[in-house]
């Protein structure tokens, strides 16, 4: 039996774009932490012209944990409203959009230097 290719962009979509995606996502901060570490003072004194003191570290840390489950809280919410007004189909293919929007942001916030564009990828995952 073939796949039809609809079905199979769909399935993948829904797949990376659902709970694969956000548990990978959870998984993924704490084993890069040393990674991150210097991602984050890197990216501060470039845009900021100084190093972080670690109590700032801290909180941007916390910023970067809480971003994701900050995102799907509000998400969540956003979608619930939105399924009742639209199609739940369009709002599942929104919600796949803005993911891989959030995707492409984490994804591009090395090349350009910027924890903050990571912050709101994860946000916007």
């Amino acid at each position: 039996m073939v796949v039809p290719l609809r079905l199979a962009f769909v399935s993948l979509a829904v797949a990376f774009g659902g709970s694969f995606h956000f548990g990978y996502l959870t998984f993924l901060l704490n084993p890069s932490h040393p990674a991150f570490y210097s991602f984050v003072h890197q990216s501060f004194a470039a845009h900021y012209g100084r190093w972080l003191v670690e109590e700032e570290y801290r909180l941007l840390w916390s910023c970067l944990s809480a971003a994701l489950p900050l995102g799907a809280i509000i998400g969540v919410l956003v979608v619930a409203s939105l399924g009742d007004d639209l199609s739940r189909k369009r709002v599942m293919y929104m919600a796949v959009c803005l993911s891989v929007t959030g995707s492409m942001l984490s994804l591009l916030s090395q090349p350009c230097d910027s924890f903050e564009l990571y912050i709101l990828g994860r946000f916007t995952s």
